[in-house]
């Protein structure tokens, strides 16, 4: 389950350019004694699930110290680029910590540049803990958000690029917790697809064959549709339909946030109407105003 439309050599090749001049360009806007290694994460790290065009480049630039700044993004070529800095002490933690982005280093990435101090710390593979569970799951709902934002926003590939990483995300975090003395972590979407079956498998399927084709609104209505009910019916949650939340945000989406409360999936949206921005709450069957997207708790 790779790339559909570019070859497996040719996107390798776009990549190797890609880390090349990546490399050179960290190096050259830092201190050079203070950047211990540089490593490519995530489907660039993967050809076969790079999709020039709409996957990201994700860096991890691993400092000495504590680095001077903590992201940033810039554009190559066709891809986006999204540096992320952390200390060696930090990466240490994020190991001890199981946190799900320690296993993407464990197992799927590559160093550009490394003095020493990282290649042996990655190679050590992270213990699965509640931390590692919640961050999945958490992530899930994250991804879930954007493509229900990219909707609305008219965004329809964008739109089923983030429920494709919805659904993979919750893969991952199916995966641990029925398993966790294995620790089995997921990467690849074969991987992926390996521990997944029934509708779950079905839905990562479509997702994975439609993420790079140009499809219209009905389609991605139906795609998001199904990946809302999925998703929710996986973690055993109410959920509220696509078509209503159509019906009740009625203006201009400009945030959607997915959060696990009583029980239920809901969708919370921040919209600009007529009279100004109105913060809304969709839950199954009910729609309640909100002063902020972040409310834990509300007057019933």
């Amino acid at each position: 389950m790779g790339n559909n439309t570019e070859s497996y050599s040719s996107v390798r090749g776009y990549l190797e350019r890609s880390f090349k001049a990546i490399r050179d360009r960290v190096l050259e806007i830092e201190e050079t004694g203070n950047v211990k290694a540089v490593i490519v994460f995530g489907s660039a790290a993967r050809p076969e699930d790079f999709i020039r065009g709409l996957s990201d480049i994700d860096v991890l630039v691993v400092t000495e110290g504590n680095p001077g700044r903590r992201q940033y993004s810039f554009r190559l070529c066709d891809s986006e680029v999204n540096v992320t800095y952390m200390s060696v002490e930090e990466v240490m933690k994020i190991f001890s910590l199981g946190d799900p982005l320690a296993f993407m280093l464990h197992g799927d990435s590559i160093i550009l540049k490394d003095e020493g101090a990282i290649s042996s710390l990655i190679a050590v593979k992270p213990i699965l803990t509640e931390h590692t569970l919640r961050v999945l799951k958490g992530s899930s709902f994250v991804a879930l958000g954007l493509a229900i934002e990219s909707y609305f926003h008219e965004d329809h590939k964008n739109s089923i690029s983030h429920a494709y990483h919805a659904v993979r995300y919750l893969a991952r975090y199916k995966t641990l917790e029925k398993d966790r003395e294995a620790g089995r972590f997921p990467i690849s979407n074969r991987e992926v697809s390996e521990v997944l079956d029934g509708k779950l498998l079905n839905l990562f399927t479509k997702l994975v064959e439609v993420r790079d084709k140009a499809i219209g609104k009905e389609e991605c209505k139906k795609m998001l549709e199904e990946t809302i009910c999925t998703i929710a019916s996986e973690l055993g949650l109410k959920h509220p339909s696509l078509s209503f939340l159509e019906e009740n945000l009625k203006g201009e989406v400009n945030i959607v946030v997915v959060k696990e409360l009583r029980g239920s999936m809901v969708i919370r949206a921040e919209i600009m109407t007529e009279e100004g921005i109105e913060r809304l709450e969709v839950e199954e069957t009910i729609v309640r105003k909100l002063k902020s997207l972040f409310e834990c708790f509300h007057t019933l």
